[in-house]
């Protein structure tokens, strides 16, 4: 079962700067919120994601993240429903979690986004009624 997702760039206001956080896209016929890294630091242990972005991809029918490391050729997953019981809030408003209690999965591609949506943006609180 396809969902047709059309892949979109999730970003976030960040110290003064807009930033892509993640991304929503199609994996296995199923909407999900993904994360892909290259060269990031300071994710050697902890990840985190703006419950804006969780809340945005949930509405979109997202039920996982799956956070991919392209260095490492690694990737690991959590349903969205864990991320907010185990992980831990802090004042930037992302739940953080550790890459422990993420599920290590199979590397796999997903599709490039090429329209971004700024969370916070009075444009992107239409998405809230879709």
């Amino acid at each position: 079962m396809s969902s047709n997702v059309e892949p979109l760039a999730l970003a976030v206001r960040k110290r003064d700067r807009t930033v892509v956080v993640g991304k929503l896209v199609e994996l296995d016929g199923q909407p999900i919120l993904a994360t892909c890294v290259r060269r990031q630091q300071g994710t050697a242990a902890v990840v985190s994601m703006p419950v804006d972005a969780i809340a945005f991809a949930e509405r979109r029918g997202a039920r996982w993240w799956y956070y991919r490391n392209d260095k490492d050729a690694t990737m690991r997953r959590i349903s969205l429903a864990e991320l907010r019981e185990r992980g831990w809030l802090q004042r930037d408003r992302e739940l953080y979690i550790s890459l422990a209690d993420m599920q290590p999965v199979e590397w796999a591609p997903w599709a490039y986004a090429t329209e971004t949506v700024t969370l916070g943006d009075d444009a992107s609180q239409q998405g809230r009624l879709l």
